[in-house]
C-alpha cells in the first residue's frame, strides 16, 4: 500500500462511521453518479489492485446498498459527496 494513500483522509472518515447508515453521491463504473443509500460493513475497508471495472489501485470497502438490497463494494475514489449520516 502506498504510503502516500494513508495519508488521505475519506479511509479514515469512513472507518469512524461505525456501521451508521449514511447517503453518498456515487459515480459508478459505468459512470452513471446518483445517490447510494448504504452501511458500511465494518472493517471491510482495504486496498484494491485494480481489475477490469476499477483499473486505478484504491481503496474500497463493502457495504450493504438499501435500494439495491445487495452487499456491493463501493471505491472511495468514486464518492463524489457525504450527503448525511444516521439510521434509513
Amino acid at each position: 500500500m502506498p504510503a502516500e494513500i494513508l495519508g488521505q483522509r475519506k479511509p479514515l472518515k469512513l472507518l469512524k462511521l461505525n456501521g451508521a447508515s449514511i447517503c453518498i453521491v456515487y459515480t459508478n463504473w459505468k459512470g452513471v453518479t446518483s445517490q447510494r443509500y448504504i452501511t458500511p460493513i465494518t472493517n471491510s475497508l482495504r486496498w484494491h489492485e485494480g481489475d477490469q471495472y476499477h483499473p486505478t489501485p484504491q481503496w474500497v470497502f463493502d457495504a450493504w446498498d438499501h435500494d439495491k438490497r445487495a452487499i456491493r463494494t463501493f471505491t472511495l475514489l468514486d464518492i463524489q459527496k457525504f450527503e448525511g449520516v444516521g439510521a434509513l
